[in-house]
């Protein structure tokens, strides 16, 4: 019962810290993007204590863009939560890669890169690439690059904070053709940009079991 409340209380103290960053951000927008009745003044370098200078523009656009990105796409991004936002190509994975993969990692085992062994011993009857190189193809197979034109375009870089709920649920095994499917799963402000789940499956051609499920959470900085 104590953890049960510890964690109830814990949820809550997030969901007010959200609430409560989310009235700045509308507090902070609204005063940038609305006209002000009090003239604004600025003091030039090059003119020492004289404010008798009038603000130009260009001096209060930063703060504006620093303000109305992440605002503009939180606001964006909340309204696709629960919606698949990406499919991706076919992507073909090779033994080649595979025997690439395990000479970079150091995982050797015969189910990946001995032929012969394998279609003789192995459950599957073919070596299978390891589930993290499926994982990591990740980048690949959601042309990451024009995703991230396509979907953040405010934001100047992602970073990966985690991974949850990892599961590799069927093999993949060589000249197999796997693409990704992304729902975006929740949006919440930070103060630097805005964090996000991304629910991601890589299913298998022709297969009907799925390949991977994991979930993935960014922040993005703007």
């Amino acid at each position: 019962m104590k953890i049960m409340a510890m964690l109830k209380e814990r949820t809550q103290h997030i969901q007010a810290s959200t609430d409560e960053l989310m009235k700045r951000w509308e507090l902070r927008f609204s005063k940038v993007s609305k006209p002000s009745s009090i003239p604004f003044s600025t003091i030039p370098l090059n003119q020492g204590n004289d404010r008798s200078a009038p603000l130009n523009n260009e001096h209060i656009q930063p703060l504006a863009n620093t303000i109305e990105k992440p605002y503009e796409l939180y606001s964006r991004l909340k309204a696709k939560v629960g919606q698949e936002i990406h499919v991706g190509d076919w992507h073909t994975v090779t033994q080649e890669c595979i025997d690439e993969f395990s000479k970079v990692t150091g995982d050797t085992q015969w189910i990946h890169i001995d032929k012969v062994r394998a279609s003789q011993e192995s459950p599957f009857k073919s070596t299978i690439a390891h589930g993290l190189l499926v994982l990591s193809l990740l980048p690949k197979l959601r042309a990451l690059e024009i995703y991230s034109e396509t979907h953040y375009p405010e934001a100047r870089f992602i970073v990966n904070k985690g991974l949850k709920k990892v599961r590799f649920l069927a093999p993949v095994k060589p000249d197999q053709e796997i693409c990704s499917r992304t729902k975006l799963r929740s949006v919440t402000p930070h103060k630097r940009g805005v964090d996000i789940e991304e629910e991601v499956i890589i299913e298998i051609k022709d297969e009907k079991h799925r390949a991977c499920y994991v979930v993935l959470s960014l922040r993005l900085y703007i």
